[in-house]
């Protein structure tokens, strides 16, 4: 993003924060990104208890508006007032510009991970809103297409600071959590309805990720981190998207009008305790797999596993495609793209020193494969999702 001119005229931006306090930390991080090359934008920070009002407006004059979540209580009065503002994670649907992350392709990226796993048996959990139904529907229709089934619970949604189960509502979801099968995968469409999952779990001495694995959205690091059993969660790249929602502010401010919406892809996953298993059923065969996992950016080959494993070769190639459904190689290779497509979106390594430590020969063998694997550069995507 160019470096604007820091003699150009201030713009006074309001940010209504009308979403969950979760969230706050993560947009302000985004906001401030963009103000690094934007030394006229003046930011002001409403919480959701704000009230915008006719003539609050006209002494105010904010040159735009940027609405967090909840825009129904506002969006009548700046359009009435003729302000630009940009919608930025709608929770409903919305005319004016919004920029938002890609809800299936969230629950496409969960449901994907536990099939990697090994994963036989699975659970969704969501919230009653919108976009908790588009990871939810995703999430279902993803592991439907791999032959699988998954059976699902919808729980209230209540806004504000603190979300709690009510008590009867608590019981019920016990319940449920006590009647899933063994090694069964749970995904949760928000990282605080994982954490009040993890709680029912442990006070009923449900062991996580043994009976239960869980995995949300959200990677709230120190919430996730927090919880008793630290949570695996899917990064939505609130950053990413509260920078894209002041560049999108900034080009309705200059043309006078809407611009197109933005909807960004999940940054990935980072995984922590709570799905730290691999549940193949046949023992061997998922040491093999969790020792591909830890090893295959080393120099891993099909011959140095027959002589770490008491099997041999032709045992090896007739089970592992029977029971993962590839072959060693193909995990391998599977596993070092993973590696370096998560280095590649969660840090600012250069491309070279993530192809070197994932294995490729040199550059040049890493791009090849990963314009195959996902159409595009390691560049383009770096830029497109950072």
């Amino acid at each position: 993003m160019a470096r604007k001119n820091v003699n150009a005229k201030p713009l006074n931006i309001e940010v209504f924060l009308g979403g969950t306090p979760l969230l706050e930390p993560r947009i302000i991080e985004g906001l401030l990104a963009f103000g690094k090359s934007r030394p006229n934008w003046r930011f002001t920070m409403r919480g959701p208890d704000y009230r915008y009002r006719a003539e609050g407006l006209k002494r105010q004059k904010p040159d735009g508006v940027i609405v967090s979540i909840n825009h129904t209580a506002v969006s009548k009065r700046l359009d009435a007032a003729g302000i630009p503002w940009v919608c930025l994670l709608p929770n409903a649907a919305v005319s004016a510009t919004y920029v938002t992350t890609d809800n299936p392709a969230i629950g496409k990226l969960a449901a994907n991970y536990y099939l990697e796993k090994g994963f036989r048996h699975f659970a969704v959990c969501g919230l009653d809103a919108p976009w908790s139904e588009e990871r939810k529907t995703a999430f279902v229709k993803t592991l439907a297409d791999a032959g699988q089934t998954c059976r699902d619970l919808n729980v209230d949604y209540q806004s504000g600071p603190v979300w709690e189960f009510p008590a009867r509502r608590s019981r019920q979801v016990a319940k449920w959590l006590s009647s899933l099968t063994l090694k069964t995968a749970l995904f949760t469409t928000h990282d605080s309805l994982a954490s009040r999952l993890v709680d029912l779990c442990v006070r009923q001495s449900i062991r996580i990720p043994q009976q239960v694995s869980i995995l949300s959205v959200g990677d709230h690091d120190l919430f996730c981190q927090l919880s008793p059993v630290t949570i695996s969660s899917i990064n939505a790249n609130v950053p990413k998207l509260a920078e894209t929602s002041a560049v999108l502010l900034e080009q309705c401010i200059q043309k006078k009008k809407n611009v197109k919406p933005v909807i960004l892809p999940p940054r990935g996953i980072t995984e922590r305790r709570s799905t730290m298993i691999v549940a193949y059923d046949d023992e061997l065969i998922a040491d093999i797999v969790s020792h591909i996992r830890e090893n295959a950016c080393n120099g891993l080959t099909v011959a140095s596993l027959t002589k770490t494993f008491p099997i041999a070769r032709r045992t090896l190639l007739r089970r592992f495609r029977q029971i993962v459904g590839r072959s060693p190689v193909e995990e391998i290779a599977r596993v070092r793209f993973a590696s370096a497509r998560n280095l590649l979106t969660q840090t600012n390594w250069p491309l070279t020193q993530i192809a070197v430590s994932c294995g490729y020969s040199d550059l040049a063998h890493f791009c090849r494969v990963f314009r195959k694997a996902e159409g595009v550069t390691p560049a383009a995507l770096r830029k497109r999702i950072c």
